[in-house]
């Protein structure tokens, strides 16, 4: 038979203040929602954030969505409806876990809802679930944002995830979403490369692919990474990269058009730095690293 929403509502409620779960996932083998409308108009009151029992009606509404779909197939506001209801509830991996199902359905999923559900991800949920589901929106067609890296970055380097913090950076750098990383994120991966006590072969990675790509370092990131390099013991490459910026006749340093620039930045190109040259042209200067 078929029912109105209001009625299966009515119930729902019912069989849920009895703690009655699985008796009201059974309600739609009986109790069919005809059209999708009339799923969706269920599944929004029950999982309506004014409502009496949400954590308990978001038990039973993957069961309600599954015994519907005969019936009523649910579309893009379904998996919305849930989702949202699941971020919510502080329960991003389940809601990750439902967009996920979309593409089997021939549905795609939204944008704006993507980002809202990595959001989440990145506030509640480990750090890995976060990157694993930027992953996700890249194969569904959903370019991720400049905020959506950052939200991502943050959660990475809160955990302490400095390697795959540099690997999303990484990516940035190399125009895999078309959205270059600002100072502001090498910055902060600089400064995680600091405090982790991180192998110098990252850091220098890192200076060669931003070169390569002929994006600028400033000097607050040129600081963290002479820093970087420095409370790490290696002193010969810090005093060498010094030297170069000190050199550079229009602060291109490290890019590719650069002439301070050689083939092959590596440890062997840094020996021996003329630090006389160094210490009669530190005060004037732009780029001046404090010694503290």
């Amino acid at each position: 038979m078929s029912c109105s929403p209001e009625a299966a509502l009515l119930l729902l409620v019912t069989l849920a203040r009895h703690r009655r779960f699985a008796a009201a996932a059974t309600l739609f083998s009986t109790a069919r929602c005809s059209t999708t409308g009339a799923l969706n108009s269920l599944l929004a009151a029950l999982c309506s954030p004014t409502s009496s029992y949400p954590a308990s009606f978001l038990r039973i509404a993957p069961s309600v969505l599954l015994r519907a779909a005969p019936h009523a197939a649910p579309d893009a506001a379904t998996f919305r409806i849930l989702t949202s209801a699941l971020c919510r509830a502080h329960q991003p991996t389940a809601a990750a876990d439902l967009l996920r199902c979309m593409p089997g359905l021939l549905l795609d999923p939204e944008p704006r809802h993507c980002r809202a559900v990595l959001a989440s991800l990145c506030r509640f949920a480990p750090a890995p679930d976060a990157l694993a589901f930027l992953d996700d929106m890249r194969r569904w067609g959903v370019s991720p944002s400049r905020p959506d890296h950052g939200a991502v970055l943050d959660a990475l380097l809160r955990e302490g995830m400095v390697p795959e913090a540099y690997e999303l950076v990484a990516k940035q750098m190399d125009s895999y979403d078309g959205v270059a990383p600002g100072l502001p994120e090498f910055e902060r991966v600089l400064r995680a490369f600091r405090e982790s006590g991180s192998s110098v072969a990252w850091l220098l990675e890192m200076w060669t692919r931003r070169g390569r790509r002929g994006l600028r370092w400033d000097a607050p990131a040129l600081s963290e990474l002479v820093a970087a390099l420095r409370e790490g013991g290696h002193l010969a490459p810090a005093r060498g990269l010094l030297l170069d910026i000190l050199r550079c006749p229009d602060g291109c340093v490290g890019e590719e058009r650069c002439p301070m620039r050689p083939p092959e930045w590596s440890a062997k190109q840094w020996e021996n730095p003329d630090m006389a040259s160094v210490a009669a042209r530190r005060r004037t200067s732009p780029y001046y690293f404090h010694d503290s």
